[in-house]
């Protein structure tokens, strides 16, 4: 169950804006608590793995940190960089290569 000292949801402007040019706003969920569930900075649903393990690894993760969240920097986990861009617009193009090289990696650790 989440308790708000533990998981924090924020809403601001995203990169996108609707049909009448007016910006787009999102809701977005993270933790900084070690040993807590992960959460889908989209979705708000709690993921298998727990902040600071090795699991955290398969997951798409941001390091926030240019003042949107009054507690400091949030370290933001996504299932796939296409969630990311949900949010934030397009990822550059090495960082999405590295980031799908790593996880077909970790695929075949298993």
């Amino acid at each position: 169950m989440r308790t708000s000292s533990i998981y924090k949801k924020a809403s601001f402007k995203t990169p996108f804006y609707d049909p009448s040019g007016n910006p787009v706003y999102s809701d977005i969920y993270w933790t900084m608590t070690p040993g807590a569930r992960i959460i889908n900075a989209v979705t708000g649903k709690l993921l298998p793995g727990k902040v600071g393990s090795k699991e955290e690894e398969q997951y798409f993760r941001v390091m926030h940190s240019c003042g949107l969240f009054e507690d400091g920097p949030a370290k933001l986990y996504f299932e796939c960089i296409e969630d990311y861009e949900i949010i934030f617009g397009t990822a550059k193009d090495e960082t999405v290569n590295n980031w799908r090289s790593k996880q077909n990696f970790l695929l075949q650790q298993k």
